[in-house]
């Protein structure tokens, strides 16, 4: 607690009361706006000390002029300058802004990753994760400056002398894009409007932004694919671009992370944008695509599994990016493409150091190699698979439950992923009519993963009886013979648990046809084994691999005796 400044009435400016040492040591300065009535009353009712007249227009001037100065220097030396105006509920808005001006980097950066943590749902299990950039990378347009722009006009002319703010921030050498300046940024908005104004001007800013039809493709794409999810994370306005994505019929499909106010407890940072992404391969075992356009996206382009560079009007697109991204490939090995929005505009530095992307939906989901199946909480896969489960059922009973699993996911599933073709058959009443089979059905090979894949494998070849049928007890059992003419190879078995054999089988099948569609279709597969670092999570790498499976399990268990899947199937858990 303190002053700034004392100035009376008959003095033309005031006199300030700090000194460098000050400035050298506050990191943060909050100014208590007190309204110019209660500092009146305040002065009149001051019995302890004699004071001199000063009427309401001087005592106006003067905390206008010491919030300016006080900006100006926190401005010019680093320091967080927020204005809190006195009201009732005073000590629970001081609570508040304390903790926003004591959130360290590492609490802003658990803050941003637990967000994440909430918008990734466990059961739409996605491989690809596709983390874009808002302002001028899904919009030709800053939204923040846009925001600035319209705070002026609303303002009725009181807002004359603001301009963009947080640009000049942003370009200032005491702030850059430190963790610091994005604290600051928020501290700005925050001053800027109440909640209610700040939300009407969101809805006013959100109104003149249209989305890159390009983009758009991508985020609708990412609302009907299983194996695709899209964030937005932006360092600018998150409800700006709620609102946008709304407006465009994605609002409640597409997650945003981004701050832009103090409630809001977080901030993104480019280092924010980094830990999104290594955290999503990390902790998530996702593959990540990013796609932005300015340094601040760098740090998560490099990060990246893919990286884009979103290229706009020479207007619209950042001055500081193209020396930024120079340093980047020369220096920090950085591997990206550059998508031009729209096509015609000239490209950042050469094609050939930034090679040019084409259809980046379709190239996304071409990416996707390892496409997954399952039917875990289903009803129909909790009937199927209790019997398999009971212990006291073995022998030909649970052959049987096997083989009515592989009949079902052939039919529910491999049908869908295979695709059907018409064939003619006679209908019960004579005449001829369109019956259907599984697309180059009698070009597909069968291979039962002996023994436990065998009764299920029974129950695929059930349900596409035209197709090869192949026992296997290693890989090397699946010939030429068996793959020569073939479109199509579906691997089964019982259980896949750590993928080893399954990964022994798809790359013998690759070696001897790289081009064959390979599917592997089981009753219960580890999850484990499908995260990055898993054996068959690798396999994606290496081509497209599908699987099917009736059930997800989160432990990793190699039975024995009784306990073996195939010891129980052929009533033989008496051997070791």
């Amino acid at each position: 607690m303190g002053h700034f400044m004392f100035w009376t009435e008959d003095e033309n400016t005031g006199k300030t009361v700090y000194t460098q040492a000050d400035l050298d040591t506050y990191t943060s300065i909050v100014y208590l706006d007190t309204s110019t009535d209660e500092i009146e009353r305040r002065r009149a009712g001051d019995m302890q000390r004699q004071r001199g007249v000063a009427h309401a227009w001087h005592i106006q001037r003067w905390k206008d002029e010491e919030k300016a100065r006080l900006r100006e220097l926190c401005h010019d030396n680093g320091i967080l300058f927020s204005i809190m105006t006195a009201g009732e509920d005073d000590y629970s808005r001081v609570l508040k802004m304390l903790q926003y001006h004591l959130c360290t980097v590492e609490m802003n950066e658990g803050l941003v990753l637990a967000e994440v943590d909430k918008l990734i749902t466990s059961n739409q299990e996605p491989q690809i994760v596709v983390v874009l950039d808002a302002d001028k990378t899904l919009a030709p347009v800053d939204t923040g400056a846009l925001y600035w722009e319209l705070l002026k006009e609303w303002s009725d002319g009181t807002a004359d002398n603001i301009g963009d703010p947080v640009s000049s921030l942003f370009q200032h050498s005491a702030w850059k894009y430190s963790y610091s300046a994005f604290r600051q940024a928020t501290l700005l908005y925050n001053d800027s409007a109440s909640a209610s104004e700040f939300e009407r001007l969101c809805d006013l800013t959100a109104i003149q932004v249209d989305l890159f039809p390009e983009l758009m493709s991508l985020l609708r794409r990412g609302l009907n694919r299983q194996h695709l999810q899209v964030l937005v994370i932006t360092s600018g306005l998150r409800r700006v671009w709620e609102k946008v994505l709304l407006r465009h019929g994605l609002g409640s499909d597409v997650s945003v992370i981004g701050g832009g106010r103090m409630d809001d407890g977080y901030v993104v940072t480019p280092l924010s944008k980094r830990s999104v992404v290594q955290h999503l391969q990390t902790r998530h075992k996702m593959r990540v695509w990013a796609v932005g356009d300015s340094p601040i996206d760098l740090p998560m382009l490099q990060a990246a599994d893919r990286a884009v560079v979103v290229v706009t009007n020479e207007g619209v697109r950042s001055r500081t990016m193209e020396s930024a991204l120079q340093s980047a490939i020369d220096h920090e090995g950085l591997v990206a493409q550059q998508l031009l929005l729209p096509a015609h505009v000239r490209p950042r530095l050469s094609t050939r150091q930034l090679p040019l992307m084409d259809d980046i939906d379709r190239k996304i989901t071409t990416d996707i190699h390892l496409q997954f199946h399952h039917f875990t909480e289903t009803p129909a896969a909790k009937l199927l698979m209790t019997p398999m489960r009971d212990a006291r059922i073995s022998g030909v009973a649970l052959r049987e439950a096997h083989r009515r699993v592989g009949w079902f996911l052939a039919v529910q599933c491999l049908s869908a992923v295979m695709n059907l073709e018409r064939k003619p058959i006679v209908h019960v009443q004579g005449q001829n009519t369109d019956g259907y089979c599984f697309e180059n059905e009698a070009r597909t090979t069968i291979v039962a993963m002996m023994r436990g894949g065998e009764s299920m494998a029974f129950g695929v070849n059930d349900a596409m009886p035209t197709a090869y049928f192949v026992h296997a007890f290693e890989a090397k059992d699946v010939t030429n013979l068996h793959l020569n003419g073939q479109t199509t190879v579906v691997l089964v078995d019982a259980v896949v648990n750590s993928g080893a054999s399954v990964v022994q089988f798809v790359r013998h099948i690759r070696g001897e046809h790289p081009q064959i569609r390979i599917i592997v279709m089981t009753g219960v597969i580890y999850r484990g084994s499908l995260h990055r670092g898993g054996v068959i999570h690798g396999l994606s790498k290496e081509g497209l691999l599908t699987i099917i499976a009736l059930r997800v399990s989160e432990n990793s268990f190699k039975g024995s005796r009784g306990t073996d899947t195939g010891n129980r199937l052929f009533m033989t858990t008496h051997l070791k």
